[in-house]
């Protein structure tokens, strides 16, 4: 294989699973509380609210418009990230609560950050710390991921997962 066949491989691929990259959830009816739809597109709830939230309140402290001691900033980050817990229980069904969710888990995590990279130690240590909160963060939404495989397997409509038709629709198993 040719580098430039290579390429158009990998673009292929990335074509194909774009639709899942923006929307890691399978575009069937028992997921459509976590999506936002624009036209055709499906955007993850969780990321397209939480993402955004966080990286401007990152900013908002960088550039001082939020300015805080650190404790303030650790303790409103736990706070607000705490609400989290609430999705993680399967207590937000509608649409509305889970937008409220994550916004708040996304100003606990730019609080978070905020609080962590103020720390009074060198940036090294500090960015140890952050790995782990974020290492500890990812393995909680490990949660999450179990319940979508479990819709899906306990899923009337095929027999497994790759016989999903919502994820053949979008070219992710081939048709």
């Amino acid at each position: 294989m040719t580098k430039k066949e290579e390429i158009h491989d990998f673009r292929s691929f990335l074509g194909n699973m774009k639709p899942i990259l923006l929307s890691h959830h399978p575009p069937c009816p028992q997921f459509e509380n976590d999506v936002y739809r624009i036209g055709d597109r499906r955007y993850c709830l969780g990321c397209f609210t939480s993402y955004p939230i966080a990286i401007i309140n990152v900013l908002l402290g960088i550039f001082g418009v939020i300015s805080l001691i650190t404790f303030h900033y650790i303790i409103l980050g736990i706070l607000c990230g705490s609400f989290q817990f609430i999705s993680l229980l399967h207590r937000s069904k509608k649409k509305g609560e889970k937008v409220v969710i994550k916004t708040l888990l996304g100003l606990g995590f730019g609080f978070t950050t905020l609080g962590i990279f103020s720390l009074p130690f060198h940036w090294t240590f500090n960015t140890m710390i952050f790995i782990i909160c974020v290492w500890i963060a990812g393995s909680l939404s490990f949660i999450r991921v179990k319940r979508m495989i479990k819709v899906c397997d306990d899923c009337k409509e095929t027999s497994s997962i790759a016989d999903c038709t919502y994820l053949k629709e979008i070219g992710v198993f081939q048709k």
